[in-house]
């Protein structure tokens, strides 16, 4: 399940900040707000890599799937706000800045090739490539 999680959740990243999208009005809170997300993912990893059988990981890991799914409905409306305008790159560079935070701690986690293998499987090598070619330097 925990592997499940972490490819859905750098395989949305990607998607959503290697693509040419827009924002949204208050898309500075918004990104805020995903960054706090993306720092609570960074924790559950950090419990992890200390104790992989915690039962209580496996809880939070579906929770923390709940709450990718809504921040992919929450950005994907920010985009669709702002997009054309002149925030928009700033808002996807922002959002690939933050995204480096757990692809670090995926790396630091030691887990990196599962989830990589998980992203091929369900996405092709295609998104490999594209993780790859963006955060090689960050991936452990």
């Amino acid at each position: 399940m925990l592997r499940k999680l972490l490819t859905f959740l750098l395989v949305f990243m990607l998607m959503h900040s290697l693509t040419a999208c827009g924002g949204g009005s208050d898309w500075k809170n918004t990104l805020k707000e995903y960054e706090a997300f993306i720092d609570e993912y960074v924790e559950l990893l950090q419990d992890y890599s200390k104790n992989p059988t915690d039962p209580d990981i496996e809880k939070k890991a579906e929770e923390m799937a709940n709450k990718a799914d809504e921040w992919s409905e929450k950005t994907e409306k920010v985009r669709e706000q702002i997009k054309g305008t002149a925030d928009e790159a700033e808002f996807n560079q922002q959002i690939l800045d933050i995204s480096g935070k757990l692809i670090k701690a995926i790396g630091g986690a030691g887990i990196m090739d599962q989830v990589m293998d998980g992203v091929e499987q369900e996405y092709g090598s295609e998104m490999v490539d594209n993780v790859l070619d963006y955060y090689g330097e960050d991936i452990g």
